[in-house]
């Protein structure tokens, strides 16, 4: 079992195979500055383990309250496969600028809004201040409640998922999955199964691109408004992959561009599906406000509003266009 470490020089803190490291307090568990680098290597571990235990901030004026189990301020976090964050009271990783790299697993954390350094933004992984995070092709995060998985605003630099990562099996998440503002997101693994009933699996808020690569699947989750809302101004979402069989019980049960904001553009392309989505209301494969949705190819199929346009409802200024209409197979 280790102590929690501050490496604020040029060096590397490693917790190796079945290292332990338990209950942090103060601030986080391990925090790494500038060029220093946190590895979590395969077996190792940091966790929760005190039966009822809830995290609080200090009582000055001052106090921000603890920031994450990983704090970051423009060091590098490296978690390798079979490493693992778990039972957490709060958060994973805070990232105050540098580098996040997860291929282990993260579960079971519960978000602790009236504790935490900025509230229960980014459970997972909160991204800010020119952070980059990559979910590599051995990540798995489930088992998540009660605020947004992942948060990539504040001046953050991206997100990625890559092939064969997934965001999975979170029942109970009162909070977005991908929160996104003026930075880049790339979705090339799988999000499913998530019950956000509140809010949406990705929202974005502004300045931000969107790319859901090829192997990208958002799949079987409950949303509130649009699996997939584009939102804010001038944001650019490019479909390769499956966003199918989402439930949401408001508007737009796949991909909604927004009433808000302005210049939303979308476009899909051959290979792509948004399929057997439902939406309580209206547009039950895509909805069209404020923007442009362009379909060069692909399948728009099967999908199902309670009210009207069950597979594209375009409505307040929207656009949707098929271009080249050799390349669009059906709606």
């Amino acid at each position: 079992m280790f102590r929690a470490s501050n490496a604020t020089v040029p060096c590397t803190v490693t917790l190796g195979k079945d290292a332990v490291l338990r209950n942090f307090g103060g601030m986080s568990a391990v925090r790494a500055t500038n060029q220093a680098k946190i590895v979590m290597e395969s077996g190792s571990v940091i966790e929760d383990t005190l039966t009822g235990y809830t995290r609080t901030k200090g009582s000055g004026a001052d106090s921000v309250g603890p920031a994450g189990a990983i704090w970051l301020q423009g060091g590098t976090l490296v978690m390798e496969e079979g490493s693992k964050i778990r039972n957490i009271d709060g958060r994973g990783v805070y990232a105050d600028g540098g580098k996040v790299e997860i291929g282990g697993a993260i579960s079971s954390i519960a978000a602790n809004k009236s504790a935490m350094w900025q509230a229960n933004s980014g459970i997972v992984i909160h991204l800010r201040n020119n952070a980059e995070g990559t979910l590599t092709s051995t990540a798995l995060i489930e088992k998540i409640s009660s605020g947004s998985i992942i948060y990539c605003a504040g001046g953050a630099k991206s997100f990625k998922m890559e092939n064969g990562s997934k965001i999975t099996d979170c029942p109970k998440l009162n909070g977005n999955v991908i929160y996104a503002k003026n930075c880049t997101v790339v979705i090339d693994g799988e999000i499913s199964n998530v019950y956000a009933t509140g809010n949406h699996i990705l929202q974005t808020d502004g300045g931000t691109a969107v790319i859901i690569g090829e192997n990208g699947r958002i799949l079987n989750n409950h949303a509130y408004y649009g699996a997939v809302y584009i939102n804010g101004t001038d944001e650019h979402l490019d479909i390769y992959g499956k966003i199918n069989g989402n439930i949401c019980a408001n508007r737009g049960g796949g991909v909604v561009l927004s009433n808000n904001g302005g210049d939303h553009n979308a476009t899909m392309y051959e290979g792509a599906e948004i399929c057997n989505n439902y939406s309580a209301q209206t547009g039950g494969g895509v909805m069209v406000s404020v923007g442009t949705f362009t379909m060069k190819g692909g399948t728009i199929s099967n999908n199902l509003a309670k009210m009207m346009g069950g597979g594209v409802y375009v409505r307040r200024g929207g656009s949707f266009i098929m271009a080249p209409p050799a390349a669009a197979r059906s709606i």
